[in-house]
């Protein structure tokens, strides 16, 4: 566990230069995962990703509430493998 604040925004810090790269690529594959024209694909991915962004802290919060933080956000780490797991089972990202 952290125990300062320098160490805990460093943790932030690094855990947001690693997702920063995961949109250009999520964005990038979107036309070729499906037969839909390119705009739509890169449209539902994006409201995907909006619908993520609003619905997780619905999620989050009364589980924090419930239980604790730690397993709130192991829920989200959870979840996060599980698209990881999907996503590879997709015909878009075989050779």
């Amino acid at each position: 566990m952290p125990t300062s604040a320098a160490v805990s925004l460093t943790g932030w810090g690094v855990v947001g230069l690693g997702a920063a790269a995961l949109a250009p690529v999520v964005l990038g594959a979107a036309p070729d995962a499906g037969r839909v024209p390119a705009p739509v694909a890169i449209a539902a991915v994006t409201t995907v990703g909006y619908l993520g962004s609003f619905s997780g802290p619905l999620v989050v919060g009364p589980v924090a509430d419930a239980t604790s933080l730690s397993v709130a956000m192991g829920v989200v780490a959870l979840a996060g493998l599980a698209v990881v797991a999907l996503a590879r089972g997709t015909t878009a990202f075989r050779p």
